[in-house]
């Protein structure tokens, strides 16, 4: 996710390029904010982000945020992103280790 919003910010303003990362634990989950001021994705791009072989790059495979989504969900996260013009932000919810261990148990 890193990787990808610093790529998107390629072509962006210098002076406006800004990159964030944010992690907050939760009771029950940590939640970890990715956020860029890159363009955005556009809402008709929106829908494919995570599909298999998308990708804007020209020399792009698309299988980055397929990959980590399937990863994420393996674990029992969650992964979503928001974008609007010059801003998107992914997150991700990773449960506490204790509530997995605990589920394991069950």
């Amino acid at each position: 996710m890193v990787l990808n919003s610093a790529q998107s910010m390629e072509q962006a303003n210098l002076a406006t390029r800004k990159l964030s990362i944010e992690v907050a634990s939760e009771s029950d989950h940590v939640a970890i904010h990715v956020r860029d001021r890159g363009p955005g994705i556009p809402p008709d791009l929106q829908v494919k982000v995570f599909e298999q072989f998308f990708t804007t790059k020209p020399m792009g495979m698309g299988l980055r945020l397929a990959v980590f989504r399937t990863f994420i969900h393996a674990h029992r996260s969650s992964l979503d992103f928001e974008s609007f013009e010059a801003e998107t932000t992914f997150r991700v919810q990773l449960p506490r280790v204790a509530e997995q261990m605990r589920s394991k148990a069950s």
